[in-house]
């Protein structure tokens, strides 16, 4: 594991704001093809969205 020395860091004031937040979190970004799944959805009579 990589140690980060906070003081020194580049990336300090983003860590900071962050950190006093009750649930910090991040979040993961991807394009994926459900071009299928919207087919198959649709042609069983499924909700796509629920």
């Amino acid at each position: 594991m990589k140690t980060i020395n906070i003081e020194t860091w580049s990336r300090k004031k983003h860590y900071e704001f962050f950190k006093a937040f009750d649930a910090p979190h991040f979040n993961v970004t991807a394009s994926v093809d459900v071009t299928k799944l919207h087919t198959h959805a649709k042609r069983t009579g499924q909700s796509f969205f629920n």
